[in-house]
């Protein structure tokens, strides 16, 4: 009796004994999520930190070129978007081999003639976008210039809703009446910002000009977004990459066109 009883506790015991195996894949289990999320939050604290500071670096510098003298709005055009080729090495280094299996790779990719007509329309919109944004750094001070640009977050809630099929949350519905809000008193008290050398009818062609690029820039990434989702059917890499690339190239080609005049003796 004594001794089976030693064994039903010896077998208790042995259960209760931890096992490498299930208690390693356990803790896998617990670890590998916790480090994806720290990887996501990692990766998007960078991508903020990035977009804020070259934001308002070139906000900065371009407001300083017309400070200092200089005239050209192609020419504060042609800036924002002749860096694209900073990008182009990550096309050939971080770029993943083709994948071998053909289970993968079931949307073919759409024809050349198609992506080039995308890469010309979408070239020719951005370079508008950044036309009007250097209305606006020209006639505009800073901080009437960079909240008018805050209000595009408005623009893309309203866009990706009808385009991209995003939902209305809570928060986007808030900074959308804040920042519409905030634009609507900048309009009705213009005469508080230091506007001495600029005209009302300039003021307000910046004005104008500032909103109207947020909301084409907004209209940019939907149906940059929407070219993904019904043209390309491809996320990869490479395509994003490709779409910042041949764009930026068309629109500073359209710079420099525009610069033409100028160094001419033109216009």
């Amino acid at each position: 009796m004594e001794s089976a009883q030693e064994l039903e506790l010896q077998n208790i015991a042995g259960d209760r004994e931890p096992n490498p195996h299930t208690d390693s894949s356990a803790t896998i289990q617990l670890i590998v999520p916790g480090s994806k999320h720290f990887r996501w939050w990692l990766r998007v604290s960078l991508y903020i930190f990035f977009l804020l500071a070259g934001q308002s670096a070139a906000v900065l510098l371009g407001r300083l070129y017309f400070d200092k003298g200089g005239n050209s709005k192609w020419m504060a055009t042609f800036v924002q978007s002749a860096g694209f080729p900073v990008v182009i090495p990550f096309l050939f280094f971080f770029t993943p081999p083709p994948p071998n299996s053909t289970a993968t790779s079931s949307h073919k990719p759409p024809p050349i003639s198609t992506l080039a007509l995308l890469y010309l329309c979408f070239g020719l919109l951005l370079a508008g976008d950044n036309l009007m944004y250097s209305y606006g750094l020209l006639y505009l001070p800073v901080s009437t210039y960079s909240l008018l640009c805050a209000t595009q977050l408005g623009f893309n809630a309203v866009f990706s809703f009808f385009l991209n099929s995003q939902k209305f949350t809570a928060l986007i519905l808030n900074s959308l009446f804040l920042l519409t809000i905030s634009a609507s008193l900048l309009a009705i008290h213009a005469g508080s910002d230091n506007t001495t050398n600029v005209s009302k009818l300039k003021y307000t062609i910046g004005f104008l000009c500032t909103l109207g690029a947020s909301v084409t820039y907004s209209l940019y990434l939907s149906l940059i977004q929407l070219s993904f989702q019904r043209v390309i059917k491809n996320e990869t890499f490479s395509a994003i990459l490709n779409m910042q690339i041949y764009p930026s190239f068309v629109a500073t080609c359209v710079c420099i066109v525009g610069l033409l005049p100028v160094e001419s003796g033109g216009l």
